[in-house]
C-alpha cells in the first residue's frame, strides 16, 4: 500500500509492523507530524524497561550457576592439588562423560562382575536385573533414584622421582556434586 500522507510510495506494512507502538494512520509515516517523530507512550516505555531488567536479571543468574560437569571438574582439580606429588604437572589425557549412579547401575556393575567370575551366561544378567528392579519396587523404592555421579579420568602427572606416570581413576561424587565420595 503506497504512502497516503506524503506520497513517497513506500509500503506502509513494513513500518507499521516494526513500530506497532506508534499510532497508525494507514501509512508508512504513522506517528510523524510533518517529519517530526512522536515519542512512544510512557506506559510502553516503562513496560519495555521492566522486561529488559528482568531479562538482565535472568541472564546474570544463569551465568553464575555451574553445570554438573563444571562442578565435577572443579572437585577433581581440588583433589589433584591435594593428592599429587607435583600438582603443576597434572595433564588430563581423557575424560569420560559424567554418569549417573543409581541402584540399577550399581546392581548391573556387581551382577556383571559376579557372572563373569562364576561363568554365568549373559542372559542371566538381564534376569537378575529384572529381579532386582522388582525387589526395589516392592520395597516402594525407585530403582532409578539418583545416588550420585561418576566420572573416569585418565591423566598424566609426575611421581616422586620426577618421571611422568599415566593413571586412570574413577571418581564417585555425591548427588549434590559437592564432594568426592570415592576414588577407584
Amino acid at each position: 500500500m503506497p504512502c497516503e500522507l506524503q506520497g513517497c510510495g513506500d509500503p506502509c506494512e513494513q513500518v507499521a509492523d516494526v513500530l506497532r507502538f506508534l499510532p497508525t494512520r494507514g501509512c508508512c509515516h504513522a506517528g510523524t507530524k510533518l517529519g517530526n517523530t512522536t515519542k512512544p507512550p510512557a506506559r510502553l516505555m516503562k513496560q519495555f524497561l521492566k522486561v529488559a531488567a528482568m531479562a538482565a536479571c535472568l541472564l546474570s543468574l544463569g551465568a553464575c550457576t555451574k553445570s554438573p560437569e563444571q562442578k565435577a571438574e572443579a572437585l577433581i582439580e581440588e583433589y589433584m592439588q591435594s593428592h599429587l606429588k607435583d600438582p603443576a604437572s597434572y595433564e588430563c589425557i581423557k575424560q569420560s562423560n559424567l554418569g549417573k549412579v543409581t541402584p540399577m547401575s550399581t546392581a548391573l556393575e556387581l551382577i556383571e562382575k559376579g557372572c563373569k567370575e562364576r561363568g554365568f551366561p549373559n542372559d542371566s544378567i538381564n534376569t537378575m536385573l529384572a529381579r532386582f528392579r522388582a525387589m526395589k519396587e516392592q520395597e516402594g523404592k525407585d530403582p532409578y533414584e539418583l545416588l550420585g555421579y561418576t566420572l573416569t579420568l585418565k591423566y598424566r602427572a609426575k611421581n616422586s622421582f620426577g618421571g611422568y606416570e599415566i593413571q586412570e581413576n574413577e571418581f564417585i561424587f555425591n548427588k549434590e556434586l559437592t564432594a568426592i565420595e570415592a576414588v577407584k
